[in-house]
């Protein structure tokens, strides 16, 4: 028989504290006594909690903030991350003001409740509470939220059942992530081996090519003359253009920041730092401050042969060595000039190019297979909770 009333009556329901910057910093960080203090940025999409974050609560201190108990379940309130960061806590911690801490009563096991959590049933409630600005649910509103359940030696029987399929599921998914990275990999290690067989020199990439950096405006997704690309734009070495936003452009720098095909531009700073995109055909485009355009020298080099090499294992090596080697953590334009590449005559470029062409082809037809895989996988366990948890009493 199952059973369906509010969240409220079958859990204990609260929200953390929040801690001033200063106060944290002369009380907090970096002690060794009392327990884990955790904020919504420590907790991951994919539901895993860092307790190691730096922060902890001495004894001291410890009735000054809420308590989250082994086994409940925590799940983001407001913001961005709102309903979508959700985890199981294995440990007892304080947390942050933006989070909820759901722990069961006797009624429902702690488990049956995460996975409730990750259910269509939750996420839906959750949708519809959600107000204001900043966008969040109230204590009150999550509290009232319905819950259906079986008895306790039911619950457990579905706990079981869902742990051995998403531990199934994840596995596959952990393979099929070491195939994607593998498959990238076997590019970079061939265009290695290829160019390594046609020379051992190199040259500097600044001795024939101009480096600049991009515009500082403000961007628009409703009007502007041109459209500005962004270091966020390029994903997978494409660009979709019809997301790109507009800029406006002054006359006197127009000339130094319009794209031209064959163009490549390059993030010069942040985690992406290094990755490049060739542009094709661009109508009336420009690229973004935190972006460097390289335009090589078409006499000397082939536009495509410079970015499949900056794809290899070797360029890359360049990239982490002057990132490591900076107090900023970027990699500018002085740096990319630099940069060494392999010396080659047009027409073996050319052949290169063809035959790096068809690997690059090769590998994005795996890489696509891989990630369709994992994307299936990953639907696979909304679907699961649906078929497991929503057996409501007929």
């Amino acid at each position: 028989m199952w059973k369906t009333t509010k969240l409220g009556k079958v859990c204990e329901i609260h929200s953390g504290n929040s801690i001033p910057v200063k106060e944290k910093e002369a009380l907090y960080k970096n002690v060794n006594d009392g327990l884990p203090y955790v904020a919504t940025k420590d907790i991951g999409f994919d539901g895993v909690i860092n307790y190691q974050n730096g922060v902890r609560i001495p004894l001291k201190y410890s009735s000054k903030f809420k308590l989250s108990k082994k086994n409940s379940t925590f799940v983001c309130g407001e913001g961005g991350s709102a309903g979508k960061k959700i985890a199981f806590s294995n440990e007892d911690c304080h947390f942050v003001n933006k989070l909820f801490s759901i722990s069961p009563g006797e009624e429902i096991i702690p488990k049956y409740v995460y996975y409730y959590t990750l259910s269509n049933k939750f996420k839906t409630q959750f949708k519809k509470a959600i107000h204001g600005l900043i966008g969040g649910v109230s204590l009150l509103k999550i509290k009232n939220f319905e819950i259906t359940y079986p008895s306790i030696v039911e619950q457990k029987q579905i706990v079981d059942k869902i742990d051995t399929i998403f531990d199934a599921i994840d596995n596959e998914i952990f393979n099929s992530e070491s195939q994607l990275k593998n498959t990238q990999k076997l590019y970079q290690n061939s265009i290695d081996n290829i160019l390594n067989k046609e020379t051992n020199k190199n040259i500097l990439l600044g001795n024939f090519s101009k480096i600049n950096y991009g515009y500082t405006t403000k961007a628009s997704h409703e009007k502007g003359s041109y459209k500005i690309i962004r270091i966020t734009d390029i994903q997978g070495g494409n660009v979709n253009w019809h997301t790109v936003p507009f800029c406006e452009v002054k006359k006197n720098k127009l000339k130094s920041v319009l794209l031209h095909d064959g163009d490549i531009v390059f993030a010069r700073t942040g985690a992406t730092t290094g990755k490049s995109y060739i542009v094709r055909n661009p109508k009336n485009a420009v690229f973004a401050s935190y972006l460097i355009r390289l335009s090589v020298d078409k006499s000397r080099f082939l536009p495509k042969f410079i970015y499949h090499y900056f794809q290899s294992s070797s360029y890359w090596q360049q990239i982490n060595e002057g990132i490591t080697g900076s107090a900023q953590g970027g990699f500018n334009a002085s740096k990319l000039q630099n940069l060494r590449i392999p010396l080659i005559d047009m027409y073996k470029q050319e052949t290169l190019t063809i035959k790096l062409n068809e690997i690059f082809s090769k590998t994005e037809e795996l890489k696509n297979l891989y990630q369709t895989k994992i994307d299936q996988l990953i639907k696979l366990k909304p679907s699961i909770l649906q078929q497991k948890l929503q057996k409501e009493a007929a």
